[in-house]
């Protein structure tokens, strides 16, 4: 792994190595875990938009008024959907 120095002429420093095996597999674990967590949020970040443009409709957005049942459905089915898609996306390419 390299890091590129401060600024123009810098030279670069092999992070790889200055660690012992040891640090290079917890430095990756580290680095899978921030990525699955970094999907993760994007994940619910479009779930909720997609849902809440789906479900809520535009001149009732920002009311502050309580959802009704229907809408609560709506969210709910919605985000059940988009969870089971996304699984079956990922299954699909996980076994490729």
């Amino acid at each position: 792994m390299m890091l590129g120095g401060g600024g123009p002429g810098d030279p670069e420093v092999d992070l790889g190595a200055m660690l012992s095996p040891a640090d290079k597999e917890r430095l990756q674990r580290f680095l899978e875990s921030e990525q699955h967590k970094s999907e993760f949020n994007t994940l619910c970040s479009t779930l909720t938009d997609k849902c809440w443009e789906l479900c809520l409709p535009e001149a009732r957005q920002g009311t502050g008024d309580d959802l009704s049942n229907k809408e609560r459905a709506c969210i709910q089915n919605c985000a059940v959907r988009w969870i089971e898609v996304t699984a079956m996306y990922k299954q699909h390419f996980i076994q490729q």
